[in-house]
């Protein structure tokens, strides 16, 4: 539980910081008799307790102990920037964002 509410609190301080969307994913209830989970089922592929992995969508994901499943994109961008002077350029290969210049794209922008 306590690991739940630091990851919480992480997820917060992100939000705050950056444009970025997280959320987190319940494992699925048991019925009676049935076998207890062995990892985390995410988009129809087991996790090990513990793992972390890049989806394709560049989300940065972490399978908890309990079966809870965590994810947050690594695309982030930064809320105050200047929108008509910048833009973000995202390589989804390397799952990085850059802000460039919009008058000159090999110039970085802040």
């Amino acid at each position: 539980m306590k690991y739940l509410v630091a990851a919480l609190l992480c997820v917060g301080f992100i939000l705050a910081v950056c444009d970025a969307a997280c959320f987190v994913q319940a494992p699925p209830e048991l019925e009676p008799g049935q076998e207890p989970l062995r990892g985390c089922d995410f988009e129809g592929k087991l996790h090990k307790f513990g793992s972390k992995w890049i989806t394709e969508d560049c989300m940065d994901c972490s399978c908890d102990s309990d079966g809870y499943v965590g994810c947050c994109t690594k695309l982030g961008l930064p809320m105050d920037f200047d929108r008509n002077r910048c833009e973000n350029i995202e390589d989804k290969k390397t799952c990085t964002s850059r802000l460039v210049s919009k008058e000159d794209p090999t110039k970085d922008c802040y």
